[in-house]
Order: C-alpha cells, then sequence, then structure tokens
C-alpha cells in the first residue's frame, strides 16, 4: 500500500512540477528541491521554494528515488542488488519513472541470519496419532542453521495402547534453498536421545516382539530428518521421519508437522 501511495505522490508531483526535483523518501514523504550533489552515502539539496536558503542533507538509505526536473529517474530502494543507481527514461511506459519491476520479487528471507539471529519453532505432530515439541534454532544465514536443542512428545501409535516417546535433540543442522520472495525449501538433520514407554493390551506376537513382556521402558539414539516449505519466515509444514535405535530393535515412525516459528 506504502509502494502504491508513493508512486501516486509521485505521479502528481511530476505534472505540477516539471521544472524541479522530486525527492521521495522511503517514508512515503515527497518533496520539491533542487539536488545539488549525490554522493555515495548522502544527498545534498535545497528546498525548491527557498534555493537561497541553507543546503540540506539527507542519508541515501533514508531515500527511495529522486525524479529529476529533466525526466530521468534514480532509484536509491534497492541500490545493494542493482550495485548503484538506476536510471530510467522517462518515455517508458511508467509515467511517474518509478520502476516497481523488482519490489514485488524482494525476498523476505534476503537478510535472514542477520536480522533474526535466533528461532524458536513450536512443532505439532500428526497422524492417527499426536505430538507437540519444541526447538531453538541459531540462524547463520538465510541458508544456513544451528539446531541447538529441541525436546518433543509423541504419543499413541501403532495399535499399542498407552504409549509415549519423549525425543530430546541437542544436535543439528538445518539447510534450506534460496527462496523465492516468501518461500524457501529447506530440511533437518537432528540427532540425539529418545525414552520410549509402552504398555501393551495383546500379545506380542506381530512386529514388537522384540519387546520383552507387556510393559517395556527403553532408551534409545534417536534420528530426525524433516524436509519442508517455510511460508512467509512464520509458518512451515515438513514430513518428519524419526528413527529410534538401541540393542532391543528399532522403532521407525512418520509424522506430518505444521510449525510456527516466532
Amino acid at each position: 500500500m506504502k509502494k502504491i501511495l508513493v508512486v501516486a505522490f509521485v505521479a502528481v508531483y511530476s505534472l505540477s512540477s516539471n521544472a524541479q526535483d522530486v525527492l521521495v523518501r522511503k517514508g512515503g514523504e515527497v518533496e520539491n528541491v533542487k539536488v545539488l550533489e549525490v554522493s555515495p552515502t548522502e544527498v545534498k539539496y535545497k528546498k525548491s521554494n527557498n534555493e537561497d536558503g541553507p543546503v540540506f542533507i539527507e542519508k541515501r538509505s533514508n531515500i527511495y528515488s529522486i525524479k529529476y526536473k529533466n525526466g530521468d529517474v534514480q532509484l536509491f530502494y534497492n541500490e545493494s542488488e542493482q550495485k548503484g543507481s538506476v536510471l530510467a527514461n522517462s518515455a517508458s511506459p511508467n509515467k511517474t519513472g518509478i520502476d516497481n519491476s523488482n519490489m514485488s520479487s524482494t525476498s523476505v528471507y534476503s537478510n535472514y541470519g542477520k536480522e533474526k539471529k535466533f528461532s524458536h519453532d513450536i512443532d505439532f505432530y500428526v497422524r492417527d496419532a499426536w505430538g507437540i515439541g519444541y526447538q531453538f534454532r541459531k540462524e547463520i544465514s538465510s541458508y544456513f542453521g544451528w539446531n541447538i536443542i529441541g525436546v518433543s512428545y509423541m504419543s499413541d501409535f501403532d495399535d499399542i495402547t498407552d504409549v509415549g516417546i519423549v525425543n530430546v535433540r541437542a544436535l543439528g543442522i538445518r539447510l534450506s534453498t534460496p527462496d523465492v520472495k516468501t518461500v524457501r525449501f529447506f530440511a533437518d538433520l537432528r540427532l540425539g536421545y529418545s525414552f520410549v514407554y509402552a504398555n501393551f493390551d495383546f500379545p506380542l506376537d506381530h512386529k514388537f516382539s522384540w519387546l520383552n513382556g507387556t510393559r517395556y521402558r527403553g532408551n534409545f539414539f534417536g534420528l530426525d530428518f524433516s524436509p519442508g516449505i517455510q511460508f512467509c519466515k512464520y509458518y512451515s509444514v515438513s514430513y518428519n521421519l524419526n528413527f529410534l535405535k538401541n540393542g532391543d530393535g528399532k522403532i521407525l515412525t512418520h509424522w506430518g508437522k505444521f510449525t510456527i516459528t516466532i
């Protein structure tokens, strides 16, 4: 909405101020000026209604664009990607001279790991059972993060009554792909420890027959693998493969996972 207002302001000013420079700030403020100098860090100008008055200085980082009186437009809003200013000819179909083509494709993850140092994931596991979890992650960049510590609890699966798995994951990584606007793909790998308890109400003659008795308690080595898709930095859906193994045997469970990241 702000970008639409900026374009509207520039259009109005360009019609009434053809003999003046028009400075547009990122906050949406539009001002008629006479530009004196544009340096790598700042812009010096005088107000158009007082050209004999004082010289004003504005940081380039605060400026969206300058429309010069000859019709050229200098854009500042995305200089890091453009590697310098971009001049647009006033004869282009966009009469205001502002090029919005790159604005809609700007990624929300471009500074991930710089602006967001840590992430807290709240996980919800679903299938014919349920589970809940938490993950604390150190963001290194938009492509890599350290999964520092995570805990989760999963309950009721595979026709066993009163069963649960408590997972503690103390080491892991997240790898992410280059993003497309608000979406990116990722994969989590986490290692750690799991505690399993189960009370059975049937003879042990199926795939869990390696368990002894009708009650089982065991400690396992645990590994989670979760490929998924993240949306708008705050939401993600993934497939979670939970692999557990100890001297008694192994357990492999599959879960759908929905995550809220804060």
